[in-house]
C-alpha cells in the first residue's frame, strides 16, 4: 500500500528540491512544477495578509485551495501529475494525494561519461531532500544509464570469476598448478587486447559488449590449453618438448582458429548493432588468442615451463651425488686435520713430561744443597743406623713397601735424620727430650726417603727445642 502525502508539511520541501534542481544549469535544461504557479494561484486569491507558509499549514484550507487550483485555467494542466485517493471533484476537498511528479528534462550528453553522472547527481539531490514519503527519480532513459553505470563493475566482475572456473577447470584436467597459470595468464592478456581495441573499432563497452565479451572467454581456452596438454606431455628438455609442441599441436589450434573467422565473415554485411558487435569481438578473440596462444605461450613455456619429471629426477640425483661428493671431501679434510691436531697433542704431552721431571731434578738437587749447608752451619750430624730393630710386618704390609721401593728405589731410613747439636749436650734432661722429640719424628717419617726428612722439619724441631 503506498503511504498517503501529507502535502502540507511537504510543500517546503518540495519547493526547496525545485530551486536546487534549477541551480544546476549544466545538467537540468528546465524543471516544470505546479507548486509556483499554485503559490502564485493562493497569493492572488487570498482574503487576509497571512502568509503562504501560514496558509498551507492549514490542512482543510490547502485542500480546498488544491482543487480549485487543479480546475483553474493554470492549474488543469498539472492534473496527469497527481494521483489522488479518490476520484477529484470540483467544489469539494482535495482527497488524500497518493503520488505526485514533477517533470524535468536533463541537457544532451554525448556519452555515458557525461550522463551517467548526472543520473547520479539528480539522485543524489533528491535523497539530501528527506522526504517523509517514498522519492526516487524515473525516466525511461534511466534503464540505459543504469546498465552504464554498472556495466563496467559487472564486466570486472564476470571475467574475474570466469578466470576462476577456467584456473579449477584446467588444474583438474591438466594436473599443474603452473600449466593452469599459463593458461589463465593467456586468456586474461587476450579479453585485456579485445577489451582495449574495440574503442579503436567504434565500439563501447555495453550490455551487448559485455555479454558477447564474457561468453568469448571460453574460446580463448582452446588456443592455449591444447599448447600446454602437449608441452606437460612431451619429454626432454623444456626446448625439446616446445618444439614438439609446435610441430604436432599447433598446426591443428592454427586450423581451428581460422576456421572459426571463417565461420564469422558472414556476418560483416549485417546492419544489425548486435551481430556487428558480435563479429568484431570474436574475430579479435580470435587473432589476439592465436598470437598469445602460438607465439606468447611457446616463449613463456620455453623459459620457466614444468620440467620433465623424468629430467628432474636426474638433476636431483646429480645434486645429491655432488652433494654427497662434497661431503666425503669435506669428512677427509677433517680427518687429516683431526690427525695433524692428534700428533702435536702427543708431542707436546712428551715435551712437557720431559720438562717437568727435568725441574723436578733441579729442584731436588737445590734441596740436597740447601740440607748440606744447614747440616754444616748447625753442625748436624749424616744421619746413622739406628740401634732399635725395625719393627716386624704383615706380609701384605711388605709386599705394599717391596712395590713402593721398587717404584722410589730408595732405601728406607732406619733411624732419625738428625742429631742433636754440640750446644746442647750440656743439659742431659733438655737432650733426652728432644732425642725423644727427634725418635718420634722418626717413625712417623719411617716409610719415607732421608732425604724428604726436610731442614725445615729439623728447623721446626730445633724453635721447639730453644722455646
Amino acid at each position: 500500500m503506498i503511504p498517503k502525502i501529507n502535502i502540507s508539511e511537504e510543500l517546503i520541501k518540495v519547493e526547496h528540491l525545485v530551486d536546487t534542481l534549477r541551480s544546476k544549469e549544466d545538467n537540468i535544461e528546465w524543471v516544470n512544477t505546479w507548486t509556483t504557479d499554485f503559490r502564485a494561484y493562493v497569493n492572488k486569491f487570498k482574503w487576509d495578509d497571512e502568509t503562504f507558509e501560514d496558509l498551507v499549514h492549514d490542512d482543510q484550507y490547502l485542500r480546498e485551495k488544491i482543487t480549485q487550483f487543479l480546475f483553474s485555467p493554470s492549474g488543469a494542466v498539472y492534473q496527469p501529475y497527481f494521483e489522488f485517493d479518490a476520484d477529484l471533484k470540483c467544489g469539494e476537498p482535495a482527497p488524500d494525494i497518493l503520488l505526485q511528479a514533477i517533470p524535468y528534462s536533463h541537457m544532451r550528453f554525448n556519452s555515458s561519461t557525461q550522463w551517467v553522472p548526472a543520473m547520479m547527481e539528480v539522485e543524489q539531490i533528491v535523497e539530501d531532500t528527506g522526504f517523509s514519503n517514498y522519492s526516487f527519480p524515473i525516466a525511461l532513459t534511466y534503464i540505459n544509464w543504469k546498465t552504464d553505470a554498472i556495466v563496467g563493475i559487472e564486466l570486472f566482475r564476470n571475467i574475474g570469476i570466469a578466470l576462476v572456473c577456467i584456473f579449477v577447470t584446467t588444474l583438474v584436467t591438466l594436473g599443474s598448478w603452473r600449466g593452469s597459470m599459463f593458461v589463465m595468464m593467456c586468456v586474461l592478456l587476450t579479453c585485456v587486447d579485445v577489451a582495449g581495441f574495440m574503442h579503436w573499432w567504434g565500439l563501447t563497452i555495453d550490455i551487448t559488449s559485455m555479454n558477447i565479451l564474457i561468453i568469448s572467454v571460453g574460446l580463448c581456452v582452446d588456443f592455449c590449453a591444447h599448447i600446454v596438454h602437449g608441452f606437460l606431455a612431451g619429454k626432454g628438455t623444456r626446448h625439446a618438448r616446445v618444439v614438439f609442441v609446435m610441430e604436432n599441436i599447433a598446426p591443428a589450434v592454427l586450423n581451428g582458429g581460422f576456421s572459426s573467422m571463417l565461420a564469422l565473415s558472414l556476418l560483416v554485411t549485417s546492419e544489425s548493432h548486435i551481430f556487428v558487435s558480435f563479429f568484431k569481438i570474436f574475430f579479435m578473440i580470435c587473432l589476439f588468442g592465436l598470437f598469445h596462444g602460438l607465439l606468447t605461450l611457446p616463449v613463456v613455456l620455453s623459459v620457466v615451463g614444468p620440467q620433465d619429471p623424468e629430467i628432474t629426477f636426474k638433476i636431483n640425483e646429480e645434486k645429491a651425488a655432488l652433494k654427497e661428493n662434497q661431503m666425503n671431501l669435506v669428512t677427509e679434510v677433517l680427518d687429516v686435520q683431526n690427525k695433524g691436531w692428534f700428533t702435536r697433542t702427543r708431542i707436546d704431552e712428551n715435551v712437557l713430561r720431559s720438562i717437568k721431571s727435568d725441574t723436578n731434578i733441579v729442584m731436588h738437587k737445590h734441596k740436597k744443597a740447601e740440607e748440606n749447608h744447614l747440616r754444616s752451619v748447625f753442625g748436624v750430624q749424616s744421619p746413622t743406623l739406628r740401634d732399635d730393630p725395625i719393627p716386624e710386618h704383615t706380609p701384605d704390609h711388605k709386599e705394599n713397601e717391596e712395590e713402593e721401593s721398587k717404584e722410589d728405589q730408595v732405601i728406607e731410613p732406619s733411624q732419625p735424620l738428625l742429631a742433636m747439636p754440640e750446644v746442647y749436650k750440656d743439659e742431659e734432661d733438655d737432650d733426652d727430650a728432644a732425642d725423644d722429640d727427634v725418635a718420634a719424628a722418626a717413625e712417623d717419617k719411617g716409610d719415607q726417603r732421608d732425604d724428604e726428612f726436610t731442614i725445615d722439619e729439623v728447623a721446626g724441631l730445633k724453635s721447639k727445642k730453644v722455646d
